[in-house]
């Protein structure tokens, strides 16, 4: 006998988008990911997406600063690293000044 199969969800109008993909796209976004890659992990086109991004200027909005989390996280691991290794610290301020000249 043969197995059933789900029916597969139906794919989101254009402009709407669910909490849950809105919460993938957001967590894709905050591990640097491209729109494309955020969509791939959403489940949606990049289509549906810039659609969406035309009704939602706040996500739209969101959607870049979720972009800078990796960069931020960089710089707090850094800063952290300096009040306890003198040699990361020395290291830091080498590339600092090379970079003022």
């Amino acid at each position: 006998m043969p197995k059933k199969t789900e029916p597969k969800p139906e794919p989101p109008k254009i402009g709407t988008l669910s909490e849950d993909c809105l919460r993938r796209l957001e967590d894709a976004f905050s591990l640097g990911c491209s729109d494309a890659e955020a969509c791939c992990f959403a489940g949606i086109t990049l289509q549906v997406f810039q659609e969406h991004l035309k009704t939602d200027p706040v996500f739209k909005d969101r959607r870049e600063i979720l972009k800078q989390r990796p960069q931020l996280l960089a710089r707090q691991t850094i800063f952290k690293a300096l009040k306890d290794d003198p040699q990361i610290a020395l290291e830091y301020l080498d590339r600092m000044s090379g970079s003022n000249k």
